[in-house]
């Protein structure tokens, strides 16, 4: 988390954050914007309550998602599937 933190801290340069987004490798209780389940790699991500983190970090409320649900909505919007629907 510390190395995710200066790697945000880099990417806004001091600027005021509205929200931060992350996308994960598993399943994702919208509601709570916690982590439920996840592969044994990082098996002790759902203990970390990001919504806490982001908002000491930056003052800034969460938005969590599924990493392939993700992927998709930005394939749906900006990829390939952009020009399909118009």
């Amino acid at each position: 988390m510390p190395a995710l933190r200066e790697l945000v801290d880099g990417l806004v340069g001091g600027r005021a954050v509205d929200s931060i987004g992350m996308a994960m490798p598993g399943i994702v209780y919208r509601r709570s914007r916690r982590l439920t389940a996840i592969k044994a790699k990082w098996s002790d991500a759902t203990e970390i309550d990001f919504p806490a983190w982001a908002a000491a970090g930056w003052r800034a409320p969460l938005v969590m998602e599924n990493d392939a649900v993700a992927a998709l909505v930005g394939e749906w919007r900006f990829g390939a599937g952009a020009t399909a629907w118009s």
